[in-house]
């Protein structure tokens, strides 16, 4: 359930994002919003994920982010610029939402303690 509630919280807030600034391309927004859901689901176990449920949680985030990303590059409001001038801007939004997806089913699957890096014992 906090994997749901993670991605649709962040694409509500991408959409309230483009709805304010039409014109501005939230380059990140696709990323956060694929990573929400295995991180949150990783943090509401208080263990890592079995390599099937991240899996399935990562798509299901992935699938409503692609989702979200082609209803706004049907109206028009994914055309903005975007990091590299060779990429268009849906292709872009696939490529972040790819790079969040993998990152969050790293994080909810990682064996060592953090979502990211292991955390390092202090002196004494």
């Amino acid at each position: 359930m906090a994997a749901a509630v993670a991605v649709v919280a962040v694409v509500a807030v991408w959409l309230v994002l483009v709805h304010l600034r039409p014109g501005a391309t939230f380059h990140f927004a696709p990323m956060l919003a694929a990573a929400a859901g295995p991180v949150a689901a990783r943090l509401q176990a208080h263990r890592p994920l079995p390599t099937r449920r991240a899996a399935l949680i990562t798509a299901a985030g992935a699938g409503v982010v692609l989702t979200v990303g082609v209803s706004l590059m049907l109206s028009g409001n994914l055309s903005g610029p975007t990091l590299w001038d060779q990429v268009n801007a849906p292709l872009e939004m696939a490529a972040f939402a790819s790079i969040g997806g993998l990152w969050g089913w790293r994080a909810a699957t990682r064996r060592r303690p953090g979502l990211l890096f292991a955390h390092e014992a202090g002196p004494g």
